[in-house]
């Protein structure tokens, strides 16, 4: 072989050599042995520990050409969980808040679907950002207290005939899989991420309830702005006592005009359930409520420390939400509410009412009527009677009444600093309830002379 051969062979040599380590040695894109990831952690080192804020981002459309991207945000501050766009509403449903810090933890790949971004639609894992026409999902992002991400999914569809599987993508990620997921975390409705005990009610508050009263009353919108003047439909009263094991009932009804009759009449409770007597008292420990608003600053203040000397017209602002203030009784602001009140007398001494005001504007991309409504307590001094003063030279007697007076006296503290817990939690807000659950609460007076 002559010497310019030699050379050229010699050159292929090397070229080849060179181009295969080339092949082996270039930075292609990692492709990971995903084959090995099937029943394996998503997020192998999620610590729900370190979630500090939960952001769930969703592509609303507005009119049926444009859309939006809707951010729903619940924050941690402390040890409690508020959410920003609702003013800083607190968080209180504690099984969602675990269920979504949690949710990742051991999310496990059951399938890997596709790498093809032309199938993000298909699967509707499209970044709810992004410049896609449609197959948009919902972006669920974990994220520390310096607002880095820890974890963020963009979920999507789920399989035909599988609900609980949702096809997911890690945003940024090329990856489509197949995991079990439960998307009520994705929830941006209010009522999924608060507390509807708006009564505060324990198991031992509702076996001692003393009384439960309706005042169904209504008022023309334009005449109450003015002059507070309602129109009567009925007054109800259930009394708990302890005595009986029945609860015993009351009607007031009103005449034509709406003025309550002077003398009450005894009422027969159903004995049939469900009853209307049982829808008032299921929903005393849960009244959904769909959205908040808040009231003005100063209305807040006045009603959650009951500041005396306030002038009426400092709560002019609540006749906008059906709220017509009545003075000062009872050491308490008083209001008449455009669709009557749901009051009740607990064991501890305090008399909690909810007040229904008017019906609310619809909310965007919702049917569903509303109604405002908002909450106070006062002090109900029948609840927690004196005992009386006995006159008696024994001193056992007087040991036992001066026993008895001093846990008087710490009752009613008690129930007094009930009451201005009470005020200072609800003083805020103005709750929009359904208006079925209103009609639930404050039944119609035929529902209660037929027993229904």
């Amino acid at each position: 072989m002559n010497s310019p051969m030699r050379t050229t062979l010699i050159m292929f040599i090397i070229a080849t050599v060179m181009v295969v380590l080339a092949l082996r040695l270039y930075p292609w894109p990692i492709q990971q042995n995903l084959a090995n990831k099937i029943n394996e952690p998503l997020f192998p080192e999620y610590s729900s520990s370190d979630v500090k804020s939960i952001q769930i981002e969703t592509f609303v459309f507005v009119d049926a050409a444009q859309g939006v991207v809707e951010r729903f945000i619940i924050n941690q501050r402390g040890n409690e969980w508020f959410i920003p766009s609702r003013a800083n509403f607190p968080a209180q449903n504690v099984a969602r808040l675990a269920e979504a810090t949690s949710c990742l933890n051991d999310l496990k790949i059951e399938d890997l679907t596709s790498e093809d971004q032309k199938d993000y639609g298909l699967y509707g894992v499209h970044e709810p950002d992004s410049d896609a026409v449609g197959g948009k999902g919902t972006r669920f992002s974990l994220l520390a207290a310096n607002a880095e991400p820890i974890a963020s999914i963009v979920v999507g569809e789920s399989p035909e005939g599988r609900p609980d599987q949702k096809y997911v993508r890690v945003s940024g990620q090329p990856q489509v899989y197949l995991v079990t997921f439960d998307e009520k975390v994705l929830s941006t409705e209010l009522s999924s991420w608060v507390d509807p005990n708006l009564f505060r009610m324990s198991q031992e508050d509702a076996r001692n309830i003393k009384y439960i009263e309706i005042d169904n009353y209504s008022a023309d919108p334009d005449n109450f702005a003015t002059s507070g003047k309602i129109k009567h439909n009925y007054r109800v009263r259930i009394d708990f006592a302890v005595q009986s094991s029945q609860p015993q009932a009351t009607l007031i009804k009103a005449d034509p005009a709406g003025k309550l009759e002077d003398e009450p009449i005894a009422l027969t409770l159903p004995s049939q359930q469900p009853n209307w007597l049982t829808d008032v008292l299921l929903r005393l420990g849960s009244i959904p409520f769909n959205n908040i608003r808040p009231k003005q600053d100063l209305v807040a203040k006045y009603l959650a420390e009951q500041t005396a000397n306030v002038q009426p017209l400092e709560f002019s602002s609540m006749l906008n939400s059906g709220f017509y203030y009545r003075g000062r009784e009872n050491e308490q602001h008083q209001f008449l509410a455009i669709g009557g009140s749901l009051s009740l007398g607990k064991g501890n001494g305090s008399r909690l009412t909810m007040n229904f005001g008017r019906l609310s504007e619809l909310q965007r991309g919702s049917t569903e009527v509303t109604r405002y409504a908002f909450l106070s307590a006062e002090l109900d001094a029948s609840l927690l009677p004196e005992p009386e003063p006995i006159e008696t030279d024994d001193p056992a007697e007087q040991r036992n009444y001066e026993r008895d007076l001093r846990q008087w006296n710490e009752a009613m503290d008690r129930a007094k600093r009930a009451v201005a817990d009470f005020n200072l939690v609800h003083s805020k807000w103005y709750y929009l309830i359904p208006e079925g659950e209103y009609e639930r609460l404050m039944p119609a007076i035929d529902r209660l002379q037929i027993g229904q």
